[in-house]
């Protein structure tokens, strides 16, 4: 846990809450950064092979079945969130989607070269169902975790860090296969080793991830009731400064105790509207020279009552309908195009077409301009609000007609064809990443009103990539009916 650590101050250090500085910000950001490579590297990974897939069943359309699985399996679990998932800790959510994917990646390349082509179609579309369940339960308990933990950050945003994760993702599955590819002999036996090294990887990858989360579990100064562990240990209790050695931002702790005299408070006050980290608090006790504190878990009705009632999916989604809408639209754009139709581009260089190349580049330079914008938002916010991100967002419709008439009219022009993609990939990772941040920052009262929020954006998410997914089919069959 190098890079965090509670507050350098007499009261941080004595209570062990954690305040928002700028190490402790990055720290949490780099593992938010490692969890949003891990979540989507599952797909990332087991869409990548197109040439694994092609060499053993030609002509099956693989990669669309592993496409459909997947998000079908996503949307199954996030209708369960959506009703069901909030009365699950994020501890047991997050524990139980990591070790799935991670067992999930470890077998998926088997059934293509171990079975008949049937039971092969078969396995891999359930272990791609599993993946997309497990896929399903991680992302609302992760982005619900992201704003849970948002007191405890300055200057960056944990959503923003999970959407570029997504970004990191796509382009290490792509470079992972490309350098398997590159080393091993284009002959079926380099293309089963290239493809066991690259899915060796990706399980590396993932175990990081776990990694990672138990990192982030263990925290000083975080609260474990954020990921839902029903009891907390008294973390001090002993004798602090008398008041007025008290440092500038105690009072946001302490409520609206006035700590400008060194006589001690005679009552202390509840914050207006606390925040869900810090109603772990202070009970204080007048001493002649220094005030006693005990760090104490709050009852939990009593954190019923601060946080007020819960409020319906209706209210939820009536303050973040723009966001959720502009995500939604976003996937259904981009999973329509991508993966299976950026893999009917044809390119006019016939050695990069017949080795398979040319589909594994333009999957490369798709993930690379999506990271890219992904990780713009830190950096450059062209669109402040969630109504001024509309006109990019209606915009990236036109890539359908653009994309398909490419695919009938071929320009003869390999740049043509990676400017096409970049622009696509480099206005979804852009759009989805502002979406998200806006709507996953929602200010909602109420008791489990975050994990509400994460649940309906990741629902607009993969209900976005569900629809895109399966309009992938109508178009493909459209392009073929056209060609033949």
């Amino acid at each position: 846990m190098d890079g965090y650590q509670v507050a350098d101050d007499d009261f941080a250090k004595a209570s062990g809450v954690a305040v928002p500085t700028a190490a402790n910000s990055k720290f949490l950001y780099r593992i938010a950064l490692i969890l949003g490579v891990t979540m989507l590297l599952s797909f990332n990974a087991i869409i990548s092979p197109a040439d694994y897939y092609e060499a053993f069943f030609p002509g099956s359309g693989l990669e669309f079945i592993i496409s459909t699985a997947y998000n079908l399996g996503s949307m199954i679990s996030i209708v369960f969130s959506l009703f069901w998932g909030y009365r699950y800790s994020i501890h047991s959510r997050m524990t139980v989607s990591l070790v799935a994917t991670f067992a999930s990646v470890a077998i998926v390349f088997f059934p293509t070269a171990l079975c008949t082509e049937g039971l092969a179609l078969t396995l891999t579309f359930l272990i791609s169902l599993v993946i997309g369940v497990s896929n399903g339960i991680l992302s609302p308990a992760l982005f619900s975790l992201c704003g849970l933990l948002a007191p405890y950050v300055e200057g960056v945003s944990l959503t923003q860090a999970i959407m570029a994760g997504n970004g990191i993702a796509g382009v290490a599955a792509v470079s992972l296969r490309c350098v398997t590819k590159l080393l091993l002999p284009d002959t079926e036996a380099g293309i089963v080793i290239g493809t066991a090294l690259f899915g060796l990887g990706a399980v590396g990858i993932v175990a990081l991830g776990i990694w990672g989360y138990f990192q982030l579990v263990d925290l000083p100064g975080i609260p474990r009731s954020i990921f839902g562990f029903a009891e907390a240990e008294p973390l001090i209790q002993g004798d602090l400064p008398v008041a007025s050695e008290l440092v500038p931002h105690s009072p946001a702790l302490l409520g609206d105790a006035d700590l400008s005299s060194s006589d001690p408070p005679s009552s202390v006050s509840e914050p207006a509207e606390p925040a869900f980290g810090r109603l772990y608090g202070h009970v204080l006790e007048p001493s002649s020279d220094s005030v006693q504190t005990t760090l104490f878990t709050p009852d939990p009705a009593d954190l019923e009552a601060a946080q007020g009632p819960e409020p319906s999916y209706a209210e939820v989604l009536s303050a973040l309908w723009e966001s959720a809408a502009q995500v939604c639209l976003c996937f259904v754009v981009t999973l329509g195009l991508f993966p299976g139709l950026v893999c009917e581009f044809v390119s006019t260089n016939m050695g990069l077409e017949m080795s398979g190349w040319f589909s594994i580049l333009l999957m490369l330079c798709w993930n690379v301009c999506d990271y890219a914008g992904r990780s713009l938002p830190k950096h450059l916010i062209l669109f402040r609000t969630p109504r001024s991100l509309w006109p990019l967002s209606l915009l990236r419709v036109a890539f359908i007609p653009w994309f398909i008439d490419e695919i009938l009219h071929p320009k003869q022009s390999d740049p043509y064809i990676y400017f096409m993609v970049a622009m696509m990939g480099i206005t979804n990772g852009y759009a989805s990443s502002l979406a998200m941040m806006y709507g996953n920052s929602a200010q909602i009262p109420g008791r489990n009103a975050q994990l509400k929020v994460g649940t309906v954006m990741t629902l607009a998410l993969n209900l976005g990539l569900f629809l895109g997914a399966t309009l992938s089919n109508p178009y493909n069959a459209y392009i073929q009916n056209r060609l033949n």
